[in-house]
C-alpha cells in the first residue's frame, strides 16, 4: 500500500578512499600524469601531460582520454587528489578521495600504468559508500587489488550474500 503523502527523501552519496603504495619510478610517472590529468576539472585538462605509452592507449579510442576513461569505467573523472613522492628505485603514490571518487577509473589508470611499466607490484585499497540520510543500501564499501594483469574488487554487499549462506551452513 502506497502512500500518496509520503515525502521523497533527497540525499548526498559519496564514495571515499585513502591509500598508498609503492611502485618503480616508471610506473609512478606514468600513474602521476593520468591522474593528474583525471583529477583536473575537463576546461582545465591538457593531453599535453601524457608520455607516448599513454598516447598508444589512447590510440585506440579516437586519442581522447575521456573515451578510454568511459569505456573502462563509465567515468571520465577520478574524483581524487594524489601526491607523489620519487626517492632512488621507487615511487611513493599517495591517493585519497574525499567524496566522489571513482573506484573503477582509478584502478583502472593504476593498473594500466603497471602494464605500461611492466611493473609487478600489487596495490590494494579500501573504499566507503557513505551518505548524509539513512537510505537502504547507500552504506557499505568495499575493497580493490590491483596488479599489471587487472584488478578485482568486491564490495561488502557481496561479502553480507556470502555471510547469509553461511551462517545458516
Amino acid at each position: 500500500i502506497s502512500n500518496p503523502q509520503r515525502s521523497i527523501i533527497m540525499a548526498n552519496y559519496s564514495t571515499q578512499f585513502s591509500f598508498s603504495f609503492s611502485v618503480g619510478n616508471k610506473a609512478g610517472e606514468l600513474i602521476q600524469q593520468a591522474l593528474t590529468y583525471f583529477g583536473e576539472d575537463e576546461e582545465d585538462r591538457d593531453a599535453d601531460v601524457f608520455s607516448p605509452e599513454w598516447e598508444s592507449v589512447f590510440a585506440a579510442h579516437n586519442n581522447e582520454p575521456e573515451n578510454w576513461a568511459n569505456e573502462v569505467s563509465g567515468e571520465t573523472a577520478t574524483g581524487c587528489k594524489f601526491e607523489v613522492v620519487t626517492k632512488d628505485a621507487e615511487t611513493r603514490v599517495s591517493v585519497w578521495a574525499e567524496e566522489h571518487g571513482s573506484v573503477d577509473l582509478t584502478a583502472a589508470i593504476i593498473v594500466t600504468g603497471l602494464q605500461l611499466a611492466d611493473d609487478d607490484a600489487v596495490v590494494t585499497f579500501e573504499y566507503a559508500f557513505t551518505c548524509d540520510k539513512p537510505v537502504l543500501g547507500a552504506f557499505g564499501g568495499g575493497a580493490c587489488a590491483m596488479h599489471k594483469s587487472g584488478y578485482l574488487a568486491r564490495g561488502t554487499c557481496d561479502l553480507a550474500a556470502q555471510l547469509a549462506k553461511d551462517v545458516v551452513n
